[in-house]
């Protein structure tokens, strides 16, 4: 397990280092893991304690790179948001609505507010 940030030229580059596979955790959005296979599969996760029975959870988001990094966050904040709420994002409509995200930049501006709420989210979870 390493915590690394993930960009999508650092994601290109990311091996398994001949392990059958390798974890790499996001340092910008907490939660967020890159599952990288020998073979070279990469399969975005959020990492989560359910709150329905307390148990370390992973729930799949999608694979690079068909899900570039800036949507795998997005995802990851639909899903914590589902967590801070009491639900269980694997269960339901939660998971519909967390693999239909699809993240739209406009802007600039716009990139570094989504990127302040995932920071904003990730340093209200360390206050807990």
């Amino acid at each position: 397990m390493a915590i690394v940030t993930l960009t999508d030229s650092a994601v290109r580059k990311l091996t398994s280092n001949g392990k059958v596979q390798a974890d790499f955790f996001d340092k910008v959005c907490s939660g967020l893991c890159l599952r990288v296979t020998r073979e070279g599969k990469m399969t975005w996760s959020y990492m989560f304690t359910s709150p329905i029975d307390r148990k370390r959870a992973r729930l799949k988001l999608g694979t690079y790179p068909s899900i570039v990094v800036a949507e795998a966050r997005a995802r990851a904040a639909v899903a914590r948001h589902n967590v801070q709420n009491g639900s269980d994002p694997r269960e339901g409509n939660a998971l519909q609505d967390i693999r239909s995200t699809k993240i739209t930049i406009a802007n600039k501006s716009e990139l570094i507010e989504k990127y302040y709420e995932c920071r904003m989210a990730m340093i209200d979870e360390q206050d807990i």
